[in-house]
């Protein structure tokens, strides 16, 4: 076997940080097409493997966070509910190691989850704690969350029954 010709750590934060990036930017264009949505999953599961390689805690949250946001995107509401609900769990536990941004964004996942798989009546509950909590972020970091939220309305019928 030959000789990793790079620092280890250092190509797997790079990966982890473009794949990322590159995957919340299409979360938040809105409707996507089939082989942007199959792109997406593919860019958050990469991102959330690297992260496992070389993050913390609180990265393994925020690619939970993610993948949850990718599925409901591809309308595939169980399976994004799976992820919002260990990202929530991971919130609980890093409660002290978290932004209040982290907070917030983990609130605002569980309710697009939540809405994914049609239970508005928690949806909204939890929507409603994600803007509590953003009351407490800046105007960037609130336009951030804000920009998730829109997107995901604009993908998922908010007229289901719970």
């Amino acid at each position: 076997m030959s000789q990793w010709p790079l620092d280890r750590a250092g190509a797997e934060r790079w990966f982890a940080v473009e794949f990322n990036n590159e995957a919340w930017a299409l979360v938040e264009v809105g409707v996507l097409p089939g082989d942007k949505l199959e792109r997406l999953l593919h860019l958050a599961h990469a991102a959330c493997l690297h992260w496992s390689h070389v993050g913390t805690a609180i990265h393994r949250q925020r690619a939970l966070d993610l993948l949850a946001h990718a599925y409901a995107a591809g309308g595939m509401g169980e399976i994004a509910l799976k992820y919002a609900e260990s990202a929530w769990q991971l919130s609980l536990q890093n409660a002290e190691g978290q932004t209040a941004f982290d907070r917030a964004e983990a609130l605002s996942t569980m309710a697009i989850a939540l809405r994914a798989v049609g239970r508005n009546g928690d949806a909204d509950s939890w929507k409603q704690k994600a803007i509590a909590e953003m009351s407490r972020l800046d105007a960037d970091d609130r336009a951030v969350i804000e920009r998730l939220m829109s997107a995901a309305a604009a993908r998922l019928p908010s007229t289901r029954a719970d």
